[in-house]
């Protein structure tokens, strides 16, 4: 008697376990039987329905932010995991309902296995938690992902280094829905750091893929096996890398592997960091077993940021990345390939923004010149000796020339000068400075004393005036 392998997709099976909370589910038809010789593969067949995921109110760790926030945040990351296409999101008001009820019974609040038993009341499959979590000046946003029918934490990312206002948690969820469905979707500002490229059968990379794992691959049972020797190695190396590997989208460990499968039709994946793209090979295995060869292609390049000044501070999507001088760039040989905003900036110059785009395995140069965001003047006097303040600070006096020493390095801006001097009228003036120029302010003071001549009969009589011999 011929037996049939029949394969249950996780959600079917979740759902025949699970039936008494009233989940749906269906089997996946199996599409052949045991046959002489390698058998017949069905590939792919689309399941009848998603994974359903409850997603809960996002939770702040050592976080504060305005009222309304969190409310805002948590739709906003049931609307990215619904646009990855993996998962389908309870309603949020059901969701309330069921915690209500959950709290009651349990009169404690919600978390952990209480949150997993929350999943079973609202028909999900899997329950989705994120928390916001400050760690220093920084915060990281965490989404922990867990399995209701193993009561495991089935996936989890953390996005670390952001902002602790709404805006970090938005750029946080961004990524981390983005992960977790296997695809990154832009947040708006195009900047995540890594396109989401992927390496195809014909090993051409091509952005915003998924990868096919052959998940929805179903094999005819056969009592038949062969080995398949899966070997992995990054580009121009001959070394195995010790790739995770995934076969028909299980995880099987690292290369180099032999594994004993039933012969059919199988998805070869190796992955092995951010750095490298993921690789993939369809394969037919038959009882003389198959060897498959995975190149991992380099998911970076390098990227240098010249300056033409010294102690110029480099930012990159928003952290200092250090100091540069002229002829001392910033260099980061392993960057990954995608869009950057990066920005340089000194004291008393225009700070320079551009994005720069990293591609695989090439060099990227950006260099800047930086626009001086100051001026000086120069103050001058007729007659000399006069005093001079800047914005009611004196500053000092001219000298004999009538110069007084260089007023340098003032912000861009206008700034109100005064020149005086005994015995001369004041005098103020507005002067516009800027463009790393030196502006030259000459005052002529106008005299404010006069003389009287007296003349006397008989010659030597004394000179009194306001009461004061002179």
């Amino acid at each position: 008697m011929l037996m049939k392998e029949i394969t249950v997709s996780r959600w079917s099976a979740f759902a025949l376990i699970c039936v008494s909370c009233c989940l749906a589910g269906s089997l996946v038809p199996v599409a052949g039987a045991a046959q002489d010789g390698p058998a017949a593969a069905v590939f792919p067949q689309e399941p009848d329905v998603l994974p359903v995921v409850a997603i809960t109110d996002i939770v702040l760790d050592g976080v504060i932010l305005p009222d309304g926030v969190v409310d805002r945040m948590t739709d906003y990351l049931l609307s990215r995991i619904t646009a990855g296409g993996k998962y389908l999101v309870v309603p949020r008001d059901q969701i309330r309902e069921a915690l209500v009820r959950q709290k009651v019974e349990a009169q404690a609040p919600c978390y952990g296995s209480c949150q997993i038993k929350l999943g079973g009341a609202v028909a999900a499959g899997k329950v989705l938690q994120t928390k916001m979590m400050r760690l220093g000046k920084e915060c990281s946003v965490i989404l922990d992902l867990y399995d209701v029918q193993t009561e495991t934490m089935e996936n989890s990312h953390e996005e670390p280094g952001l902002a602790c206002d709404e805006s970090g948690l938005r750029k946080g969820i961004s990524i981390g829905a983005g992960r977790l469905s296997g695809k990154l979707l832009s947040d708006g500002d195009g900047l995540t750091g890594m396109e989401d490229v992927r390496v195809i059968d014909s090993g051409t990379v091509l952005p915003g893929m998924t990868v096919d794992y052959g998940e929805k691959i179903v094999n005819a049972v056969s009592d038949q096996y062969g080995f398949l020797k899966v070997k992995t190695f990054v580009k121009g190396s001959s070394q195995d890398a010790k790739a995770m590997i995934k076969i028909n989208g299980v995880d099987e460990g690292t290369s180099p592997h032999n594994f004993e499968k039933m012969v059919g039709e199988y998805v070869v994946a190796a992955q092995l960091d951010d750095y490298y793209h993921v690789s993939t090979k369809r394969v037919t295995l038959g009882t003389d077993g198959k060897t498959v060869e995975l190149e991992l292609l380099p998911a970076f390049g390098s990227l240098t940021i010249n300056a033409d000044l010294d102690a110029v501070e480099v930012v990159i999507n928003g952290r200092v990345a250090g100091k540069i001088s002229k002829g001392n760039p910033y260099v980061d040989k392993r960057v990954k390939s995608g869009s950057y905003k990066v920005e340089v900036r000194r004291r008393l110059y225009k700070p320079q923004v551009r994005v720069v785009t990293v591609r695989d395995e090439q060099d990227t140069v950006e260099s800047f010149k930086l626009e001086a965001d100051f001026g000086n003047i120069q103050v001058s006097s007729e007659p000399p000796g006069a005093t001079v303040s800047l914005e009611g600070k004196v500053l000092g006096t001219t000298d004999a020339s009538g110069k007084m020493k260089l007023i340098p390095e003032l912000q861009t801006g206008v700034y109100t000068l005064r020149v005086q001097k005994d015995f001369h009228i004041p005098e103020e003036r507005r002067v516009q400075v800027g463009d790393g120029l030196t502006t030259n302010a000459h005052f002529v003071l106008k005299s404010d004393f006069g003389g009287i001549k007296v003349a006397s009969q008989p010659a030597g009589a004394s000179i009194i005036i306001d009461d004061v011999a002179t």
